[in-house]
């Protein structure tokens, strides 16, 4: 165990001075953008912000501060308000990879919800008033109207929500429930009306029906159906308010500006003539209509204050500090009504968009910039509202004028232009059912205009409502207990208690003292729970792995700076992306593929080269599972014997694997350390990192670029690389995708061979020390396959003893012990005890499976455990399923190919070899005492020695036969 004198403490402390100091100084060194002034103690700006009209209140103040980036803050939030297209650009478009979250809207706590009935779902349409377009539009209308800015006060002062729904004031909580009532009708009734379509089949081709077929077959089915769901809703909605808008101002347009419309109305007649209607041919002829549609667009911005985006990090722009966790609002309605590029902007007039019949190409285009959003989080589905704005349109003014309302005296009805004031979508003020949001709360109103004004009252009742919410914020921990726990020291709690070897171990021993299977270390504030029971890990990773299956921070690698391997990345679109690659090429359906892989490398590379060089024989199973890899995953030739990609990989997942691992440096308890200059004493880990980022780029670019040069030329046999850049080939994101290939293609790379070496060494190594074990394998696999051929994969239904000795094999010695950590995005009780959110959860599979309640002796290798009678037993915890390749959404999924691969090497190498203890210079059999890896991710046998011979009676030389003499593979 760790142990640390007073000085260490003492450096330590100062190391997390030295830490906050650090982590403070852009603030001290940088400004802020420009920012709104009088803002009050604790509450900031909050006080000062409309409720309505955000987007003008926004633009103004850019005005008033001379920016076009300025910065306000409510409660402690950071929001950062970029009035220009050109800084959206720069932030929100080429620094994506920091702008692309979604800030929390808190009434969208209280309801959660986005809303074309007939692509979304292929249902029939009623030609006026179809009941589902009603309910559509209703939610949707509640549902932007939620995630306006200024549309309810719980958005501006979150704590609110907090407030019991008997106070007065709390009226959002019950538009809250319904709206919430509203969503789960349009979530569902639609949905439930297709299926049963489909099931009939009777269904027209949609979004739904093509998404459920394609994904019908995956392993993940169940998972993905209420995903489906939810993003039906969404193009439902997506497709239908946002172009709804555009519609009405297009018609508002032409109401108020009857020359446009006839100089409309006549290019659409010269096009299209008196004796049809117009197509989407005729669309590139009508640059006047074009034009007209770009400033109903400009004139009207459908989303004025854009969806706010949320940095992920720290960043500088133009010498202003943005922190971590602002809100970035980009306010496209200033954007689009900059006086420098739009002079007189709140005039309608296309004409800024055609000069002499020619369309303007110098001049922002709201079709492309602003309207539909920026970077990652643009509007996917922009081509159809302008498809379908285009289409309509140009039919309205084929066969229609729109003019004034007459009133009883039969003059015309002025209509002044006017827009909803509280919604996320800026609409005709008569669509809205709310005029003016009324801020019910503290009692009073407000015009356009007004911002909030509150007396001392108001402040002081608002002080109690954030001491209300910060009690509840607390309740949880002051009622519940926290898992058992070591007593632990003042700040930094745990963290010098902790082992930085053989932490399995210790977790294992640490439940046992405390007499709990679930318990709670703290180091420097980061709570983490041990699991140490499989059905607790169960529970909680895969029941409810909606919050548990993001990752924590792993210091150590951002030290390295690399986040090239997807198993470790949080619970991102990224994951997300990277892992869908993987299922569509490594499916179970496409096993039988890696199976004939494994057979072939097995037979040409690892059974020649044991028969060869035996004394290497830790190096040939490396070749043999790097090979497969290698392969696979790239489609590039192996040589049979010491492959120098295959040894570089080897040696840059090791580094990988071990920077990973909980204990091996110091930086992964105390993540501070990262901040430490290099040049200070105990910091050699950041001479590592240096070293180990040079072997993983090179791992990561040097197969890539192989793999695609041999595309190029025409030579690549089939592998993740090729056909996952041949399906991502014609996609408009194809940049994105092929950097998330690469990246997922390391991973495969990797996690193909490091977890299957551990398991066939610990295999060699069992053998070795259990020579009766391994004599009862032999001659199950000789009265199965014979003496006239080597094992196949049909052979192994009828391995039962084979099968038990490699469920041992993973039992004995788990391949991760302490599995890959989890993270929790939410709090959560368990059994009584509280779980924090963003508590590090380590789901100990060595605990689990050396649990002496369901292995008795767990320390022996005992492969009886699991088979009884030549029957392999059932109701006993399976490390095939069980712990060893983890568990809920982050299991491994290429667990299947690890087992085939472990299966065929080892029946392979049992049919034909023995595996012996080595001999001494005097011929004495050499005792190996098994060991393993102290400090790694991935637990590997230590270096051990062996004799592998020919098994008397063996015609090896004949079952090679054809197998030798490759060099490459």
């Amino acid at each position: 165990m760790l142990t640390i004198g007073i000085r260490d403490i003492l450096f330590l402390c100062l190391c997390g001075i030295l830490h906050g100091v650090y982590r403070k100084r852009q603030k001290w060194l940088l400004p802020l953008p420009p920012s709104l002034p009088g803002g009050w103690p604790i509450v900031g700006n909050a006080l000062q912000l409309p409720l309505s009209y955000v987007h003008l209140f926004y633009q103004e103040i850019g005005r008033k501060l001379g920016s076009k980036m300025i910065y306000i803050e409510a409660l402690g939030q950071p929001i950062i308000v970029v009035n220009d297209a050109w800084i959206a650009n720069d932030l929100l478009d080429k620094r994506s990879a920091l702008y692309s979250s979604r800030p929390r809207m808190p009434m969208f706590e209280v309801f959660v919800g986005a809303l074309s009935l007939s692509m979304t779902y292929g249902l029939p349409v009623k030609r006026v008033k179809d009941p589902f377009i009603k309910l559509s539009d209703t939610a949707f209308t509640s549902a932007v109207r939620a995630a306006a800015p200024g549309g309810y006060m719980v958005n501006i002062l979150p704590f609110l929500r907090y407030i019991p729904s008997w106070v007065p004031g709390a009226q959002f909580k019950q538009d809250g429930r319904r709206y919430r009532a509203q969503f789960d009708r349009v979530l569902d009734e639609p949905y439930r009306m297709a299926k049963e379509n489909m099931e009939k089949g009777v269904a027209s081709e949609s979004f739904l029906s093509a998404t459920l077929a394609h994904y019908q077959h995956n392993d993940e089915f169940q998972a993905l159906e209420p995903q489906i769901k939810k993003a039906a809703m969404q193009v439902f909605g997506a497709v239908t308010e946002t172009t709804i808008t555009g519609l009405l101002t297009f018609v508002l347009a032409m109401l108020t500006h009857p020359e446009i419309q006839r100089i409309a109305q006549e290019e659409v007649d010269l096009v299209v003539g008196e004796d049809c209607l117009p197509d989407f041919s005729d669309r590139m002829k009508l640059p006047y209509l074009t034009a007209v549609l770009k400033e109903v667009l400009r004139w009207n911005p459908v989303v004025p204050a854009g969806i706010p985006h949320l940095t992920t990090a720290d960043d500088i722009y133009e010498g202003y500090y943005i922190p971590k966790g602002s809100i970035v609002v980009p306010n496209t309605y200033a954007m689009l009504h900059d006086e420098e590029i739009f002079p007189k902007p709140n005039e309608f007039n296309p004409g800024r968009f055609i000069k002499d019949g020619i369309p303007v190409d110098d001049v922002l285009d709201p079709t492309v910039v602003a309207t539909f959003g920026f970077g990652r989080r643009i509007c996917p589905g922009a081509h159809i509202a302008m498809a379908t704005l285009s289409i309509a349109t140009a039919s309205i003014l084929s066969l229609f004028d729109i003019l004034p309302e007459l009133d009883s005296d039969d003059k015309p009805i002025q209509v002044k232009p006017e827009f909803a004031a509280t919604s996320l979508v800026s609409t005709k003020t008569s669509r809205s059912s709310t005029p003016i949001a009324v801020a019910i709360l503290l009692g009073w109103s407000l015009t356009p205009n007004r911002m909030a004004i509150l007396g001392l009252k108001d402040a002081v009742f608002l002080c109690f409502c954030g001491l209300v919410h910060l009690v509840y914020r607390r309740r949880r921990t002051r009622l519940l207990p926290l898992p058992p726990s070591l007593p632990g020291w003042p700040i930094v709690g745990n963290a010098f208690q902790l082992p930085l070897s053989y932490v399995h171990v210790f977790y294992e021993e640490l439940g046992r003292r405390l007499g709990s299977k679930i318990i709670y270390v703290e180091a420097l504030g980061q709570p983490i729970i041990i699991i140490n029971d499989a059905r607790i890990a169960s529970d909680l990773l895969e029941k409810r792995s909606s919050l548990y299956s993001s990752r924590p921070r792993l210091p150590m690698l951002e030290v390295i700076g690399t986040d090239q391997f997807f198993g470790l990345l949080p619970y991102t679109d990224a994951w997300r992306n990277q892992r869908r690659m993987f299922h569509q090429h490594f499916s179970e359906k496409n096993l039988p593929r890696e199976e004939d892989k494994a057979l072939e490398f097995t037979r040409k590379g690892l059974l020649p080269n044991l028969y060869q060089t035996p004394q290497d024989f830790l190096v040939h199973i490396n070749g043999l599972v790097g090979g497969i890899a290698l392969s696979m995953t790239y489609g590039l030739p192996v040589k049979q014997s010491h492959d120098p990609l295959i040894h570089s990989s080897e040696e840059a997942f090791k580094v990988a694997v071990q920077s990973a691992a909980p204990g091996k440096y110091l930086v992964n308890i105390l993540p501070f350390l990262k901040h430490v200059p290099s040049w200070m004493p105990g910091t050699q880990f950041k001479r590592d990192a240096r070293r180990f980022r040079v072997q993983l780029d090179e791992i990561l670019e040097v197969p890539f670029k192989m793999a695609q040069n041999n595309i190029d030329e025409g030579v690549c046999p089939e592998s993740f690389v090729s056909a996952s850049l041949e399906h991502y080939k014609n996609n408009r994101d194809y940049a994105i995708f092929e950097s998330q290939i690469k990246k997922a293609a390391s991973q495969v790379f990797g996690a193909a061979s490091e977890p299957t070496i551990a398991g066939l060494t610990t295999f060699m190594l069992a053998m070795l020390t259990h020579p009766e074990a391994q004599r009862k394998a032999q001659e199950e696999v000789d009265s199965v396959v014979g003496a006239d051929r080597l094992p196949d994969f049909s052979d192994r239904p009828q391995l039962p003893y084979l099968t038990a000795v490699l469920k041992e094999v993973l039992r004995w010695n788990p391949i991760t012990p302490t599995g890959i950590p989890h993270l929790t995005i939410a709090e959560d009780v368990y059994s009584g005890y509280y779980i924090p959110k963003g508590a590090t959860i380590m789901a100990n599979a060595y605990a689990m499976l050396h649990d002496d309640d369901v292995f008795p002796n767990p320390k022996k290798f005992n492969p009886d455990r699991f088979i009884k009678d030549g029957v392999l037993v059932e109701d006993i915890l399976d490390p095939m399923l069980v712990g060893t390749f983890g568990f809920g959404r982050r299991a491994c999924p290429g667990a299947h190919i690890a087992l085939a691969t472990l299966y065929i090497a080892s029946a392979s190498i049992l049919s034909i070899f023995n595996i012996l203890p080595a001999l001494d210079d005097d011929g004495r059999k050499i005792e190996v005492n098994p060991e393993f890896v102290a400090a790694s991710l991935v637990s590997e046998p230590l270096p051990f020695r062996c004799r592998i011979t020919p098994r008397p009676g063996k015609d090896i030389e004949g079952l090679l036969a054809g197998n030798t003499g490759f060099e490459y593979l």
